[in-house]
């Protein structure tokens, strides 16, 4: 890796610190209004005196606004939860999905106890709360879709994790099995020398040894013809002897 693909990937890496930051201040923000209209919404549906209740349309501008601030939180949540993954974080990307579980859990709460209170209130028309319940299944779809691909993001993780886990599996036998190979080579070429070495040793005494009997035959052989030359000499020396005579 060469010095400018190590300052993009800083720079990457601080580009996704500078991010995280940001949805995590955006998601405490979002959160904090979502839980401000929550609470205001309940203390309104609280109220015991007749005349101090509130309209259903009270309660329905309400319930819209909560929707905005549950569908910012949630949207946020996301891309706090994409974020992660992207950094291979899988114990925040759990976290955030409990998080997510827990805001769409108070946010039916809360407006189902507004469904009852519109239901029960008898001096509106219907028609001022018909659109409270589509708008509730409009957002509980997107919840589930948010919630789905939250799943399926922690699915893919897992994926990556197994594939990882498989493949230092399989590099562990590979390394083994060649290890084991190269140590069968080793042993079967260390056997083999010794077997030349053996055989250079036999060869090496044979030939001291006909070297040796070699060299016996001619002391042997040495006296013999000796012994022939003084005859040869002592047949001359009476030869001459009778010539003179």
């Amino acid at each position: 890796m060469d010095e400018e693909q190590e300052v993009e990937q800083s720079e990457d890496a601080e580009g996704l610190e500078e991010q995280l930051e940001e949805l995590k201040q955006a998601k405490a923000k979002s959160k904090a209004a979502f839980t401000r209209l929550r609470h205001q919404l309940l203390r309104l549906l609280e109220e015991d005196e007749e005349e101090e209740l509130p309209s259903r349309r009270q309660v329905r501008d309400l319930c819209l606004k909560l929707d905005l601030a549950q569908e910012n939180a949630m949207d946020i949540m996301a891309k706090l939860s994409d974020l992660h993954s992207r950094r291979k974080a899988k114990q925040n990307i759990q976290k955030v999905s409990q998080e997510m579980d827990k805001l769409e859990n108070e946010y039916t709460e809360a407006q189902n106890q507004a469904q009852d209170y519109i239901h029960a209130r008898k001096d509106e028309t219907s028609s001022a709360g018909s659109g409270v319940p589509t708008n509730i299944r409009l957002r509980q779809q997107k919840e589930r879709e948010a919630r789905h691909e939250v799943e399926k993001i922690l699915e893919e993780v897992n994926k990556k994790e197994k594939e990882i886990i498989t493949m230092k599996k399989d590099l562990e036998e590979e390394n083994e099995r060649r290890q084991y190979e190269w140590d069968k080579q080793m042993q079967h070429e260390h056997e083999r020398l010794q077997a030349d070495e053996r055989n250079l040793q036999k060869r090496f005494q044979e030939l001291e040894n006909e070297v040796d009997m070699e060299l016996g035959l001619r002391q042997q052989a040495l006296p013999q013809s000796n012994i022939t030359s003084r005859r040869n000499r002592r047949s001359r020396d009476y030869d001459n002897q009778d010539h003179a005579g």
